[in-house]
């Protein structure tokens, strides 16, 4: 869950919904659960975005890949911004589960290689690693 000012974000169920605290906790769903791209995991909520990601699990490879999304507050413009698997070069898992954290205007994905994103899903800094 995530509060942004007035209002809460939560995921449950794969659906994301949000509640007006003033309104006594009342929640509504803003998008359903997307079938299509897997469970919606963690929210990132900025001044202008909610930014959350999806897993898929491919039974066939034993990897894992997930998606990251922006959208407004209210739900619309939904945009798919980074697809791990187009970014996944050496064929191993890409992290099922990554934590993702936003510090000011990057988004910093934290799974094998802790990548730094701006808000378009453009990769900043590949592997943050000392390794």
């Amino acid at each position: 869950m995530q509060i942004y000012n007035n209002e809460l974000f939560a995921n449950f169920s794969g659906a994301i919904y949000k509640a007006k605290i003033e309104e006594g906790i009342k929640w509504e769903q803003i998008i359903p659960r997307l079938d299509d791209e897997g469970h919606i995991y963690q929210l990132c909520v900025t001044d202008n975005y909610v930014f959350f990601f999806t897993n898929q699990f491919m039974l066939s490879s034993d990897i894992h890949y997930f998606h990251i999304f922006r959208m407004k507050h209210d739900g619309s413009e939904i945009t798919n911004i980074y697809d791990s698997e187009e970014h996944n070069t050496d064929g191993g898992s890409t992290g099922a589960y990554a934590r993702m954290y936003i510090v000011e205007d990057k988004i910093f994905l934290f799974n094998d290689r802790k990548t730094v994103l701006d808000f378009n899903g453009n990769v900043l800094i590949w592997d943050m690693s000392t390794n």
